[in-house]
């Protein structure tokens, strides 16, 4: 049998993600106080013997501390309290279809801290939070957006611990669906006329899309297109999401009518062309250019330039060697 082997790693991240879910959330914890007083007993009256016990406080055993007359017997008492204690009321003020509703209404949380001297700081999810409190009681409203959410929230309280979570499902949509379709006025129209229309909803989604052709007294499922006849029609489109919202535009005096006549266009004049003669070319015409210059230019010089050597070098060897 093979073992599974999870990575350290992995495991690591799967602890993370599961820890990060509710960041502060811990439950109710250890709620117990201890408590305690002292039981004051006197043992004898000076005046009749009689024997009388009460309880008293560390404040006001000290007038008996020390007189023969009283004992003091100590106690305590663990108290355990109750956890602190968070509640939800949501109501909807427009109840729409399918448990979806048409209005905007808010999450109201109530919380209490049962433990003397403690309090209750905020309202917190897995988001962090959404209200702060800072005291034993109190309340704070939360406004939920569109669409289908569900919310866990708890108390968070001073002792260190928090109150059970609760959950409160909203699913809102008060948005109307849109309707496009191509007439936009009424009017005439040629025949054959095709209704074109659609629609959509982005909350809730779209449930349905009708058509009346009597101003919404009858009627019909419409699937994209819609074949008119000739006849005057007032036209409504109904779109219906599934929260129960509608929509209807409406276009009156759509007229549709058949076309009754028809025009045929045959020429009556034509035109005619006959080349009659082509010109014949008589004269010619040759240009031959002719190019004689007038004017000649010549160029003497005036100004001459002899160059005669003043100084001349003679060489005369003076030593001379004869082989043999």
């Amino acid at each position: 049998m093979k073992k599974l082997r999870i990575p350290i790693l992995l495991l690591l991240l799967l602890l993370f993600s599961l820890a990060a879910s509710n960041l502060a959330y811990t439950g109710p914890g250890d709620r117990t106080v201890v408590g305690g007083g002292h039981i004051c007993w006197r043992v004898k009256l000076v005046s009749d013997g009689s024997i009388v016990t009460h309880s008293c406080d560390y404040a006001d055993i000290k007038p008996y501390e020390g007189d023969p007359l009283y004992r003091i017997i100590p106690y305590h008492t663990d108290i355990i309290y109750a956890p602190a204690s968070i509640s939800a009321a949501y109501t909807c003020s427009n109840p729409g279809n399918n448990g979806w509703c048409k209005s905007i209404n808010p999450i109201v949380y109530t919380v209490y801290e049962p433990i003397p001297g403690q309090m209750i700081t905020i309202v917190e999810d897995s988001g962090g939070t959404v209200c702060t409190i800072n005291s034993a009681s109190g309340s704070c409203s939360f406004y939920p957006p569109f669409l289908s959410h569900s919310w866990q929230r708890w108390a968070v309280s001073s002792w260190g611990d928090t109150s059970l979570a609760v959950t409160t499902d909203t699913k809102i949509d008060n948005i109307l669906p849109s309707i496009v379709w191509h007439i936009s006025s009424g009017g005439s129209y040629l025949a054959p006329l095709n209704v074109i229309a659609g629609a959509v909803d982005f909350e809730s989604s779209l449930a349905s899309l009708d058509i009346s052709l009597d101003g919404g007294s009858t009627w019909l499922p419409f699937n994209a297109t819609f074949a008119l006849s000739v006849r005057t029609y007032n036209i409504e489109i109904r779109a219906i999401d599934y929260a129960g919202n509608v929509r209807i535009n409406t276009v009156s005096n759509i007229s549709v009518y058949a076309p009754t006549n028809t025009a045929t266009f045959t020429p009556t004049n034509t035109a005619t062309f006959t080349r009659t003669t082509h010109p014949t070319r008589t004269n010619t015409a040759t240009i031959a250019p002719t190019f004689t210059p007038t004017n000649t230019a010549t160029f003497t010089p005036t100004n001459t330039a002899t160059f005669t050597p003043t100084n001349t070098a003679t060489f005369t060897p003076t030593n001379t060697a004869t082989f043999t």
